[in-house]
């Protein structure tokens, strides 16, 4: 795997052999007084006390051994402490799940290339996972360098594109390798004080990788830097919460909580339930309705606890009239926003592709980049940066993560033609109405696009002005174009 020159220079100084009498393998800082490795390697410390050494710089550094399991624990994993040396360059580790679609690659000293002098590194992907304690995962090699055997490789590091350690290399298994994912140990790590990153999602450089995706979205960002500059970027709060309801699985997620509290306290009460006969729980804008006419007619009524009933209608009605008309917002799977001249609506489409990716997989288009003579769904994929997969292939995998993807594709007046677009969007609703995990957002000039009857069935919203000196600032700056 290629890095870049200042993570390839970290790999090569906190990666070390190790060696404890005839054992020789590989282990790793990732703390400047810490090392993780295979334990395996020292057995003749633990027959004979022989002493433990990493070489740094062709020095001989002795190390104490800290173990993270019992020793009839059969997980092959443990810690070296130095004493009073102190290094300059660890790694992080990363709880990662299996994914084969991810690249990662293997760095160590094998015996068998300049017995062990010498850092080598293979490309491996995931291939197998397990439920074995000694090792969960089996990858296959994906690189061209000969190997007969794998000695010396027990104890290295198995990263990911980002240089971030996924795993600890342990057994060779049918000419490759296995590992002890970091995954299967961070609570033993955390207890000894280490610290372990489980953001693996915006490290996840596979195709449909949120970090593939975060990618594409600076990539996006760099093409309209003439229009956006996050230092000047003003929230509108009322249009980000429409946004996050409209996009956000896990907003959507509390808002229909709330409203399944809503309805168990309305129908906890006997007179509110006496007069609810047609009603089927989960219809929260029906509940809304018959709550309103109830209320009509409520005075009229001698009931118990009229109070009580009096303050849920005063209190919560409001609050259920507040959530359904929200609620408009989470079944709806295309949006289109449109925006007058000069309202700064790719910057703010810059901006919340930004915000979103950090939670979600959100992939940024624009509308200018589209043409009239290549089929728009190939399009679309291409410029997500999908490569070989398809929007099915998307929806499958935010359904294994439980989330949403978000596809923004920002003013669709500049470039291809209204016939071009009517035709496309009228093609992506038939397409996106057949999966469950994808939404997209749309934007447009107003006045510069002209839509068929099809897409008044859209949730529209417009971009508010904003204050007078965020637009202002936003004008003195960014070429806005007209």
């Amino acid at each position: 795997m290629k890095y870049p020159i200042e993570i390839k220079r970290k790999l090569f100084e906190a990666i070390v052999p190790v060696q404890c009498g005839n054992n020789k393998g590989t282990a790793f800082f990732i703390k400047e007084d810490t090392l993780l490795t295979a334990r395996h390697i020292f057995e003749d410390y633990a027959i004979d006390n022989e002493e433990v050494y990493i070489r740094v710089n062709n020095k001989r550094i002795k190390c104490q051994i800290e173990n993270i399991v019992e020793e009839e624990n059969s997980i092959d994993v443990i810690l070296l402490k130095t004493d009073a040396y102190k290094h300059g360059y660890w790694l992080s580790l990363l709880s990662a799940v299996f994914n084969e679609e991810r690249a990662l690659c293997i760095m160590g000293y094998p015996k068998e290339i300049v017995n062990g002098e010498d850092i080598i590194s293979i490309d491996v992907h995931d291939r197998i996972g397990t439920t074995r304690q000694d090792f969960d995962t089996a990858v296959v090699r994906t690189d061209s360098l000969a190997l007969e055997s794998y000695k010396g490789f027990s104890g290295s590091p198995v990263l990911n594109e980002k240089g971030s350690v996924i795993g600890v290399a342990l057994k060779q298994i049918s000419g490759s390798l296995g590992y002890c994912s970091v995954n299967s140990i961070k609570e033993r790590l955390k207890l000894h004080g280490i610290d372990v990153s489980e953001d693996w999602q915006s490290e996840d450089f596979s195709p449909l990788g949120r970090g593939s995706s975060q990618r594409q979205i600076n990539n996006a960002i760099e093409y309209a830097a003439l229009r956006y500059n996050a230092d000047l970027h003003v929230a509108n709060k009322e249009l980000d919460d429409k946004i996050d309801l409209f996009a956000v699985k896990e907003v959507q997620n509390v808002l229909y909580e709330r409203l399944f509290k809503q309805e168990s306290a309305a129908l906890s009460i006997d007179y509110l339930l006496k007069h609810l006969p047609k009603y089927k729980r989960g219809e929260y804008e029906n509940l809304y309705y018959y709550l309103e006419d109830i209320y009509v007619n409520y005075d009229k009524d001698e009931v118990d606890q009229k109070e009580y009933i009096t303050k849920f209608f005063q209190e919560e009605l409001p609050r259920l009239e507040d959530d359904i008309k929200r609620m408009h917002y989470c079944q709806k799977k295309i949006l289109m926003i449109n925006a007058e001249a000069g309202m700064g609506k790719t910057h703010y489409m810059c901006a919340t592709a930004q915000r979103l990716s950090q939670r979600m997989n959100v992939y940024l288009l624009f509308g200018s980049r589209f043409n009239t003579i290549e089929d728009f769904d190939l399009q679309l994929v291409r410029m997500s940066g999908m490569k070989n997969k398809s929007l099915e292939d998307l929806d499958d995998a935010m359904e294994e993560q439980h989330s949403n993807a978000l596809i923004i594709i920002d003013a669709i007046n500049e470039g291809a033609t209204n016939v071009f677009w009517n035709t496309a969007l009228r093609s992506l609703e038939l397409k996106i109405n057949e999966l469950r995990n994808l939404r997209v957002i749309v934007t447009y000039r107003k006045g510069d696009f002209e839509s068929l009857d099809f897409l008044s069935n859209w949730e529209q919203t417009s971009m508010t002005d904003m204050d007078h000196e965020s637009m202002k600032r936003l004008k003195n700056i960014l070429p806005i174009t007209r």
